[in-house]
């Protein structure tokens, strides 16, 4: 509840440029709870992609930079899945179930039951309760209250406000990264959960867009 408040619109807007219902997002939440984690399958961030899935949408994955943990650029990468897995299958549902379970294993359960209705696949227990804990979410959110929960807005957490800074060298220590912009690393971690080291090495000359807090911006 108080992290839908920070999240839920930013990842909501993002589906929708992507051409996907915003009801998608409740995925989001039934994967990670939109905490950073990581799972005893070692899927990790927002989505809990796997590494080899998060590099094959784009992701970079190293031991410095984890883009799962990047809330715009793995809800992109989401949302290219979920299209994919759609032209596939052809219901989102479907789709939606491989995004737990893997296309590879979606493909061969429709071919040996001869389904194509989420509905009527035998899935294992947690794929199909997978939707409807997404639905649950919905309707929790939709009206708290009416399930027993009552958070003031001095409990919820607020969006994060940011300047956007792009980052394309080598960073030393991102210590001083921040300094330069009036904030120190812990603050740098929690608006950018995707630096995974206290520096970058950047071999490939990337650009990265760090989010900077906007109380106190300065750029020296």
């Amino acid at each position: 509840l108080q992290l839908n408040n920070r999240y839920g619109d930013e990842i909501k807007s993002l589906l929708k440029k992507e051409g996907l219902h915003e009801d998608f997002y409740f995925l989001c939440i039934a994967e990670s709870g939109l905490q950073p984690v990581i799972s005893p399958a070692n899927a990790g961030g927002y989505w809990q992609f796997l590494a080899g899935t998060a590099k094959e949408y784009g992701l970079v994955v190293d031991e410095e930079i984890d883009e799962r943990y990047n809330i715009e650029k793995s809800t992109r990468a989401a949302a290219a899945y979920f299209k994919k897995a759609y032209a596939e299958f052809g219901t989102w549902t479907m789709a939606a179930a491989s995004f737990n379970i893997g296309m590879s294993n979606v493909r061969y359960r429709m071919k040996i039951q001869s389904q194509n209705n989420y509905y009527d696949t035998q899935f294992p227990e947690e794929t199909a309760r997978y939707l409807f804990r997404a639905l649950a979410f919905k309707l929790l959110l939709s009206d708290p209250s009416l399930y027993g929960y009552y958070i003031g807005g001095e409990d919820l957490f607020k969006p994060l406000e940011y300047n956007e800074v792009t980052i394309s060298g080598t960073v030393e220590n991102w210590s001083a990264v921040a300094a330069k912009y009036n904030t120190n690393f812990k603050i740098l971690k929690i608006y950018n959960q995707w630096i995974r080291s206290n520096k970058m090495e950047n071999r490939l000359r990337r650009s990265y867009v760090l989010r900077v807090p906007k109380e106190g911006f300065r750029e020296k």
